[in-house]
């Protein structure tokens, strides 16, 4: 292996590093700033945890979306 390959294969393990980063740890983050008052757990970036409440105002949301369009 000569050193041009080593370099690449560095620099491959660092972007799959940052993108493994970026996905699961910065962009939960930045979503939960935004959701604050959709979750009911914006702790360690849990992102998919929506309270009954608003599940069921979200889902009249999309049923008028839906019967709009239909």
């Amino acid at each position: 292996m000569n050193k041009n390959n080593f370099i690449a294969l560095v620099i491959l393990f660092f972007k799959c590093f940052m993108i493994i980063l970026f996905l699961g740890y910065i962009l939960p983050k930045v979503f939960n700033t935004y959701l604050e008052h959709f979750t009911e757990n914006t702790r360690n970036g849990d992102l998919f945890v929506i309270s009954k409440q608003n599940r069921d105002i979200i889902s009249y949301v999309i049923y008028y979306i839906k019967s709009y369009f239909y």
